[in-house]
C-alpha cells in the first residue's frame, strides 16, 4: 500500500522548516537524533532536546508515521464502515501526526485532545501544524498519568507503548480502554520488540473479552508468537522528498515503514477470515502468506482458483474472505 502525506501539508511544512534553519543544521540534528535513537532506543530515555531536533525529526519521520496511521485507519473503515469518530484522544502525540491522519481520513472528526510530554515536539506541532491539526487541546505530563474529562470515539497510541515500563503496560492499556467510547488503535515499530508489545496488548484484550477489530482474524493463540525469525508486522510505502532524502541519508525515492498494530473496538464486529502477513509472490501460481483461524499458512492459488484474480490486487496487510 502506498500512502502520501498530502502535498499541501508537506510543501508548507518543509518550506517553513527550511526558512527557520539551514539544511546543514537540520542534517546535523537529524544525525544526532538518529545516533541517540540507536544508542538508547525508542524507550523512556529517548528525548528530543531542541527545536531544530524536533523539526528535523518531524521532516524525517512524519511522512512514514502518517502513512502507517492511515493504513490502520483504512483497516478500521473496511471492517467498521459505520465508524465516524467526532472526538480523538492522541496519547504520545508528538507533533500531532496521528491526529492529522485522523482528520484527513475521517471527515467526522471535530475535536482532539493531544497528550505529549516533550516540550519541543509539542511546540513543533503548535507552531508548524496548527492548520491541519484544527480544533485541538494540548496536555503535557507523563503519558501514563494522562487525564481526560470524557471518553473519546477514537483513541490513538502511536509508537508509544514501547516507552512504557513493562510492569505498567497492563494498567495503562486498561486506562486507555476506559477513555475509549469507540475504537482504540495502537501502533508500534515493526520489530520483534514492537510486535511483542502488541502481543501483550492482544493477550490482555482476549483475557478481558475485548473485541479485536484488526488485524487478527481470530482470538486464538497467535501463530507467530514465540517464533524468533517471524513476527506479526506490516508495511506501507511513502515517497521521499528532496529534504527527506537528505535527512535520511539515502537516495531512494521511497521509504517502506514497517509497523505492528492492534485495533480494539467497543462495537462487536465480524473479522475477515484471512489477513495477509507477507508479500504475495508468483504469477501463474500465487503464494499468499496468511493468518487465519487455522493459524499461519501459505495459500497456493492457481490460475483456475477463484482467488487468483483477486490475489493480484491484494497486498501485505490486506484482509479478505473467500
Amino acid at each position: 500500500m502506498n500512502v502520501e502525506l498530502p502535498p499541501t501539508i508537506r510543501t508548507v511544512l518543509e518550506s517553513q522548516i527550511l526558512e527557520k534553519y539551514p539544511l546543514s543544521a537540520l542534517t546535523q540534528a537529524a544525525g544526532e537524533v538518529s545516533s541517540r535513537y540507536r544508542r538508547e532506543g525508542q524507550g523512556h530515555n529517548f528525548q528530543i532536546t531542541s527545536e531544530v531536533e524536533a523539526l528535523s525529526y518531524l521532516a524525517a519521520r512524519m511522512p512514514a508515521t502518517f502513512a502507517a496511521n492511515t493504513m490502520v485507519m483504512s483497516a478500521i473503515a473496511k471492517l467498521y464502515p459505520a465508524f465516524a469518530p467526532t472526538s480523538v484522544l492522541d496519547i504520545g502525540a508528538g507533533p500531532g501526526t496521528s491526529t492529522i491522519a485522523a482528520r484527513q481520513y475521517f471527515d467526522s472528526v471535530e475535536t482532539a485532545q493531544l497528550v505529549e510530554p516533550n516540550y519541543h515536539l509539542k511546540k513543533a506541532g503548535v507552531d508548524y501544524l496548527s492548520a491541519p491539526l484544527g480544533n485541538v487541546t494540548w496536555t503535557a505530563g507523563k503519558l501514563e498519568e494522562f487525564k481526560t474529562q470524557n471518553a473519546h470515539d477514537l483513541v490513538i497510541v502511536s509508537y508509544v507503548l514501547n516507552e512504557i515500563e513493562p510492569k505498567k503496560l497492563g494498567s495503562l492499556v486498561e486506562k486507555l480502554w476506559a477513555a475509549c467510547s469507540g475504537v482504540l488503535m495502537i501502533l508500534e515499530p515493526g520489530t520483534p520488540q514492537g510486535a511483542g508489545v502488541i502481543q501483550a496488548v492482544r493477550d490482555l484484550a482476549i483475557t478481558q473479552n475485548i473485541n479485536i477489530l484488526a488485524p487478527c482474524p481470530h482470538s486464538g493463540e497467535c501463530p507467530l508468537a514465540g517464533i524468533e525469525t517471524r513476527w506479526c508486522h506490516f508495511s506501507v510505502r511513502t515517497s521521499r522528498s528532496k529534504l527527506h532524502k537528505v535527512l535520511k541519508g539515502g537516495d531512494a525515492g521511497f521509504e517502506d515503514e514497517k509497523f505492528s498494530y492492534i485495533v480494539l473496538s467497543r462495537e462487536a464486529t465480524t473479522p475477515q477470515k484471512y489477513r495477509i502477513i507477507g508479500h504475495p509472490s508468483g504469477t501463474k501460481l500465487r503464494e499468499v502468506q496468511v493468518c487465519s483461524p487455522n493459524g499461519a499458512e501459505t495459500l497456493q492459488v492457481s490460475k483456475s482458483h477463484p482467488l487468483h484474480k483477486l490475489s493480484k490486487k491484494l497486498e501485505w496487510g490486506d484482509g479478505f474472505d473467500l
